[in-house]
């Protein structure tokens, strides 16, 4: 097993359950909504999210949630514009947002606050 300096990140291996967004091309926008039903519920549940850069670079966030709070994971460090580090957060609601083009969906109420707090962007 190989250890990564903190300053460079392990390689980015997708998995079959990774919620993929590729320019718009959204991959397992089911379990997506799986989340958001399961925290609506009060489900403890958890997935990962990667958001491709138009450079290709993957960016990494994983959302954790336990039954009260959403705790966020944001891994940027793969992104070679990116701010380089990882930035952790803990929210309590996932806002929809709908206009005419898209739904956007946020994390809100996050501790520490969270500048780009826009997790997914579904087109309609």
């Amino acid at each position: 097993m190989y250890i990564y300096p903190n300053d460079i990140p392990p390689p980015y291996i997708s998995t079959p359950e990774d919620i993929v967004d590729a320019h718009a091309d959204l991959k397992n926008q089911e379990r997506f909504e799986d989340f958001l039903h399961n925290v609506q519920q009060g489900k403890e549940d958890s997935i990962r999210m990667v958001r491709y850069t138009t450079e290709g670079d993957p960016i990494v966030h994983e959302l954790e949630y336990d039954g009260e709070i959403i705790k966020s994971t944001k891994d940027p460090r793969r992104d070679q514009y990116g701010q380089g580090s990882i930035i952790h957060s803990a929210c309590s609601l996932i806002e929809a947002v709908e206009t005419n083009e898209s739904t956007n969906y946020l994390l809100e109420n996050c501790e520490p606050p969270i500048e780009d707090n826009n997790i997914l962007v579904i087109e309609k």
